[in-house]
């Protein structure tokens, strides 16, 4: 099967999406906290491991649009490395930090492995 250009914008477009909802949902579960419980209870550490990846996962997301492979191989280092941060604290939470790292590879493959356009 030949993948044409236009999956790969498609799965450009998915990908980037994904890293912005994805980016927005972490900050907002950040922000949710914070409010809730104060800063006396955090670290600087809690900060990197959510704060951070958003950042990451929002700056990234327009060059992900743009079908830059660096950007598309930085995003799905930074869910992988995610995921090692967080670990499963609940089955729900690992699933989904199980299958974004598969969702990011697999737009990933399909950018990578499009045929270019014809002219």
């Amino acid at each position: 099967m030949c993948v044409s250009a236009a999956h790969a914008r498609l799965a450009a477009l998915i990908y980037a999406g994904c890293l912005v909802v994805l980016g927005i949902a972490i900050l907002t579960v950040t922000g949710v906290l914070v409010s809730t419980f104060g800063l006396h209870g955090t670290t600087p550490t809690f900060f990197a491991v959510t704060v951070l990846p958003a950042a990451l996962f929002l700056a990234l997301s327009p060059f992900v649009r743009r079908q830059q492979p660096w950007a598309m191989i930085a995003a799905l280092l930074v869910a992988v490395a995610l995921r090692y941060l967080l670990g499963a604290p609940n089955p729900a939470i690992g699933a989904l930090l199980v299958v974004l790292p598969v969702l990011f590879a697999a737009c990933t493959a399909i950018c990578l492995l499009a045929s270019p356009e014809p002219g």
